[in-house]
């Protein structure tokens, strides 16, 4: 199967998970082996009646064959969700997916939108603020009040630096 049949076969795979008819049975999705850089973001996260998160809203995402670790494409996605390496290289990996599954993390800490033009200059991209914030130990400033629990928090904070550690 080439390319612009495999992407034709997703499409219609789209185009029938969204058919809802009494007469059509329901496609609830099928495996492809490949990854596939999502979309993420806070508004395409659905919980079901068990509180299992599940992906939605695929229109952007792009198919990924497993034997390669990257793909080049346009510029699609919600800005303040994407990987910042993405405007530089114009490549979606694994990476830019979890990328955006910490924005999506820091926002529910925070309770604040990713990108805002109303806040100031330094904290319109909440991303970058998050981590120049806990780089300043200025972390708890952030924290959205109903989740203030200074011991976890103060874990949290040191899971991450664990993490950066890790990276470096």
């Amino acid at each position: 199967m080439d390319a612009s049949q495999m992407e034709q076969f997703i499409n219609e795979v789209v185009i029938l998970t969204q058919i809802n008819h009494r007469n059509v049975v329901k496609l609830l999705g099928c495996c492809l082996e490949t990854e596939v850089p999502l979309d993420i973001k806070s508004t395409n996260i659905l919980l079901d009646e068990k509180y299992i998160a599940k992906i939605s809203d695929f229109g952007v995402s792009k198919l990924l064959p497993t034997d390669q670790s990257q793909i080049t494409t346009l510029v699609q996605g919600t800005l303040g969700y994407l990987d910042p390496e993405y405007f530089h290289t114009s490549q979606l990996t694994e990476k830019s997916d979890v990328y955006s599954f910490g924005v999506v993390l820091v926002e529910l800490l925070t309770g604040k939108k990713p990108l805002s033009f109303e806040r100031p200059q330094e904290q319109r991209n909440l991303a970058t603020y998050f981590i120049s914030s806990m780089n300043e130990n200025r972390l708890f400033e952030l924290i959205e009040d109903r989740l203030w629990m200074r011991k976890m928090l103060t874990n949290f904070v040191w899971l991450l630096r664990l993490q950066k550690d890790a990276s470096v």
